[in-house]
């Protein structure tokens, strides 16, 4: 396993075989403890991990960081870990370092209500292709009651993209999926489902949401 470790400067920064250091100025060097350990504040790591992700990372970490969403795959706490101004802040605070273009480009894409990477990612190649930018979560009522609700929609053209990650590919969550988007279509909605193998090469999902909107727009 790599370790990345940062000091404060002006301390020697750490080198070894499976560890990479770094150094911190005193006002961009701040600590939280977690389980017993200290570690960058989860604002400080998300900058510094935008000098080796790619945008598209660096904006699921940012979504990672603002979301509430309690069924975000692998998290462990509750509440956001971070608001918008802190992002902002150590962005504006990370001028002259390496990666502030990526932090910057990432706070015009982000959403506090995303609930997985996948959805995430998905949102970054629609925006890259060119489409509108789809709402973010959104809820679908029939005269009162609680439908579903979308991961990405174009509500006025009643268009949704469902992005199926690994845990909906058992036996229950399959049947849920199923008896979710029958309602969905019964209410006149055209449902897309998403999945990893469609972020990694979107052409055909591209095709199929094309055809939709233009179903919509006839």
């Amino acid at each position: 396993m790599h370790t990345f470790v940062a000091v404060r400067s002006p301390r020697h920064v750490p080198s070894g075989v499976a560890v990479t250091g770094f150094k911190l100025a005193g006002h961009l060097y701040s600590v939280r403890e977690v389980d017993g350990v200290r570690a960058l504040s989860p604002c400080v790591a998300w900058a510094q991990s935008a000098a080796v992700l790619a945008l598209r990372e660096v904006l699921v970490q940012a979504d990672a960081l603002l979301t509430r969403a309690d069924n975000y795959p692998g998290r462990r706490h509750q509440g956001a870990l971070a608001t918008l101004d802190e992002l902002r802040a150590v962005t504006a605070a990370w001028t002259g370092r390496v990666g502030v273009a990526r932090l910057r480009a990432a706070l015009q894409l982000v959403r506090p209500g995303s609930e997985s990477p996948g959805e995430s990612r998905l949102r970054f190649v629609l925006s890259e292709a060119g489409f509108a930018e789809p709402i973010v979560q959104h809820r679908v009522y029939d005269r009162g009651r609680f439908v579903a609700r979308i991961d990405l929609s174009y509500p006025p053209l009643k268009i949704a993209l469902e992005y199926d990650g690994e845990h909906h590919f058992t036996v229950a969550k399959a049947m849920e999926d199923i008896e979710r988007r029958r309602e969905l279509e019964r209410l006149g909605w055209i449902v897309i489902q998403v999945t990893r193998r469609d972020i990694r090469d979107p052409s055909r999902l591209f095709a199929r949401l094309r055809v939709a909107m233009l179903a919509r727009s006839s």
